[in-house]
This record gives C-alpha cells, sequence and structure tokens, in this order.
C-alpha cells in the first residue's frame, strides 16, 4: 500500500506576547522550525465531532480543551496507514 500524508499535533497556550497591545500577527504563521516541522495555528482544522470517540474515556472538560486548540507545533510526514506492522508469523 503507498504511503499517506499524516500530521501530528502538539498543542502550545499560544504564540507571542502582546507588544504595545498589539496581538500577535497570526500571519507570520506558520513558522517553519526544522524541515517538516512548523508552528501553526490549527483552529478549525481539527473537526468538532473528532473527539467524540473518546467520550467514554475522557472528561467533558479534556475533551473541550482539546477541541479548543489554537496554535500548535505541527510534524508532517509520510506513512503507511496503520500505527504498527504486523510481524509474519
Amino acid at each position: 500500500m503507498p504511503p499517506v500524508d499524516k500530521l501530528t499535533l502538539y498543542p502550545i497556550h499560544a504564540v507571542g506576547q502582546p507588544f504595545l497591545d498589539e496581538p500577535f500577527d497570526d500571519s507570520l504563521l506558520p513558522a517553519q522550525v526544522v524541515p517538516y516541522v512548523s508552528i501553526e495555528r490549527v483552529a478549525g482544522l481539527i473537526a468538532p465531532d473528532t473527539f467524540d470517540v473518546m467520550n467514554r474515556h475522557l472528561s467533558p472538560e479534556t475533551i473541550e480543551s482539546f477541541a479548543n486548540i489554537d496554535y500548535a507545533i505541527v510534524h508532517r510526514f509520510r506513512s503507511e496507514i496503520g500505527s504498527a506492522r504486523l510481524r509474519p508469523e
């Protein structure tokens, strides 16, 4: 099976601090850290129902905090489908 594009998000609370009462300029994003890793505004990237599958395992507060992520360190990569390879017996 061919590789697919994937990404991993590492949430961060905020980027930049207001300077002279001016908010951070989101147009400066995405900001590349190293190849394939950047700081990005991800608000709206995550669908509201993304975390529904975890309703039985996480508190409503935790799910809400995930759903309200505005900025993240984003790692983009290509990988085969699935998260583990099975070894032939």
